[in-house]
């Protein structure tokens, strides 16, 4: 899709922002699989080598997180990817919001 703006013409950009439900469930249930073994913050941090600032946002769905973090995270806590996924309500249609932006040239 095009736009034409002041004789110019703009190309239609459409990208994806996670979802802010899904990345909260990811937070939550690193902070269950954290407390069920009995780790602080300081310890997973340690462990995964993920700094204690980041896991902490991560927890509480500030930041999103990306697969090789979430890697370091499940393998700290003794767990695979695939095993942590499972464990998610995979409720998940819809898991990504559209927003349109428009670049002009």
């Amino acid at each position: 899709m095009f736009l034409k703006k002041d004789n110019r013409v703009a190309k239609v950009i459409t990208y994806h922002q996670p979802d802010r439900k899904f990345l909260r469930e990811i937070g939550i249930k690193i902070r269950q699989l954290r407390e069920q073994r009995s780790l602080s913050l300081e310890v997973l941090s340690g462990l995964s080598g993920i700094s204690y600032k980041y896991l902490q946002e991560v927890e509480t769905a500030k930041y999103s997180v990306t697969v090789s973090v979430l890697r370091s995270i499940t393998q700290a806590l003794g767990i695979s990817l695939a095993e942590f996924f499972s464990l998610l309500s995979g409720d998940h249609n819809g898991a990504y919001q559209y927003r349109r932006c428009a670049k002009w040239s």
